[in-house]
């Protein structure tokens, strides 16, 4: 049985870019773990009464100067207009927007298909004002109870 939960690589980019440095480092906390490619799980938190997700990313280097955490997800979904909001902890305990996306669901509905991803205003400072509000972030997806999906290691 698949295990509910958000498959994303956050942004590619930005990953391939802390990997380079050499001390760069990617630290996963709190049940986040690699999945398909170069994608992230987040379990889905199962005592949240809505789309929130466990775990934490950090990505460090530059010898401390940088310093970006990503912790606990949750996505607040405006139905008819099919768009969300990604909240995060933002390497603090506040929970901001992190990202702003377009969703719609799988033919079978047992996925939340997330695209035109973009950077929020409140999470620019996050990215040292490397990225710009509306800056393109990866898709992602997620898996919903009883999807049947065997995508996560």
């Amino acid at each position: 049985m698949a295990q509910a939960g958000l498959l994303w690589s956050i942004k590619r980019s930005f990953a391939a870019y802390v990997a380079r440095l050499p001390d760069g480092r990617l630290s996963l906390d709190d049940g986040v773990r690699p999945a398909d490619g170069d994608q992230l799980y987040f379990a889905l938190d199962a005592g949240a009464h809505d789309l929130s997700f466990a775990g934490a990313v950090r990505f460090t280097g530059h010898f401390g100067m940088l310093s970006v955490t990503i912790a606990a997800p949750s996505l607040l979904l405006d139905a008819p207009e099919l768009r969300g909001t990604m909240l995060a902890g933002l390497g603090g305990a506040e929970r901001r927007p992190l990202v702003h996306f377009r969703c719609r669901y799988s033919d079978d509905a047992m996925r939340l298909l997330a695209g035109d991803v973009r950077l929020a205003a409140d999470a620019v400072a996050l990215f040292g004002g490397t990225y710009g509000e509306g800056e393109c972030f990866d898709d992602f997806e997620v898996l919903m109870p009883g999807s049947g999906e065997e995508r996560v290691q």
